[in-house]
């Protein structure tokens, strides 16, 4: 292994291990009800159960950012969370446009350097499934 190499390495690993503690921190409060992602929901007119489901989904893709196979799958479903995020921060006004925008650009570098690991992608063709 290059240097060059230890170093990617090293910072796809620090990438993904600051946006796993990202998500749990703002997934776990969601999925339990307690801080101010459950106030917020409900001031925005969200059901409860769309809370509690955006809070799986971010605990379950933070787990999935460390684990090699499934980092791309995993990033790409959060980023498509912070796209909707994101139109919600920009729709009402919302502080924290910067840290979702943010986050959108860290797990789209983080499903691109993953993806020759990706599970059911062929590292040939970035964006074909392949069939087993």
């Amino acid at each position: 292994m290059t240097e060059r190499t230890r170093r990617r390495t090293l910072s796809l690993w620090l990438v993904s291990g600051a946006l796993t503690l990202l998500y749990l921190e703002t997934g776990i409060p969601k999925l339990v009800g307690v801080g101010p992602a459950f106030g917020g929901f409900c001031q925005l007119g969200f059901p409860d159960h769309f809370r509690v489901l955006i809070g799986a989904l971010e605990v379950a893709g933070a787990i999935g950012l460390l684990v090699p196979r499934m980092a791309t799958w995993a990033a790409g479903g959060l980023a498509l969370l912070m796209l909707g995020a994101l139109g919600t921060h920009l729709a009402t006004g919302m502080p924290a446009t910067g840290l979702a925008l943010g986050a959108l650009v860290l797990l789209a570098g983080v499903a691109r350097e993953r993806r020759d690991d990706a599970l059911f992608l062929d590292a040939s063709a970035p964006l074909a499934v392949t069939r087993s």
